[in-house]
């Protein structure tokens, strides 16, 4: 019988350090990189030697804060007009990755074996996980049951609508 409740507590015990060494590390700084820009620390002038080309310049007043859209080979890059902050990076492509080997495609246990349980949104049959630090967010729409599309986002608190782009 003793030995029956030792083994017991031992697997009891393995099982959950398992669970505490596979548990996903929190997120740093450096998990706000997509396409090789890190919309953290990056700034446009460091994020533009990667060849992107301005698109669009959103001015108007429902765009808050003003935008330019940069277009990269896999990426759209949002910055502010006047601090050039970068905004949010976004792609629906395959070979972009995130530093923890999340793409497009991806499936939904993928994203939570990397980043742990996320905080779900679902919106206009929409659905989103959301990981976040602070004010930033990393964002993967798994509405088709897979990563669709990876958003990056450091906007302020304000929003912008993107419609029309």
């Amino acid at each position: 019988m003793k030995k029956r409740v030792l083994l017991i507590i031992t697997l009891v015990w393995a099982m959950m350090m398992s669970v505490a060494v596979c548990a996903p590390a929190p997120l740093t700084e450096a998990d706000f990189e997509l396409g090789g820009i890190n919309a953290v620390t990056d700034d446009l002038e460091t994020a533009l030697k990667s060849g992107g080309k301005l698109r669009v310049e959103y001015e108007r007043d429902s765009y808050i804060p003003p935008t330019h859209v940069w277009v990269f080979k896999d990426i759209k890059m949002y910055t502010d007009i006047y601090t050039k902050e970068i905004l949010l990076l976004t792609t629906e492509e395959e070979m972009v990755e995130t530093p923890r080997g999340v793409r497009v495609g991806s499936t939904k246990h993928k994203v939570i074996k990397e980043y742990g349980q996320p905080q779900k949104a679902t919106k206009n049959g929409m659905v989103c996980f959301i990981y976040q630090m602070g004010g930033k967010r990393i964002i993967f729409d798994v509405t088709a049951g897979h990563v669709e599309a990876i958003m990056i986002n450091c906007m302020p608190s304000a929003t912008m609508t993107l419609e029309g782009e």
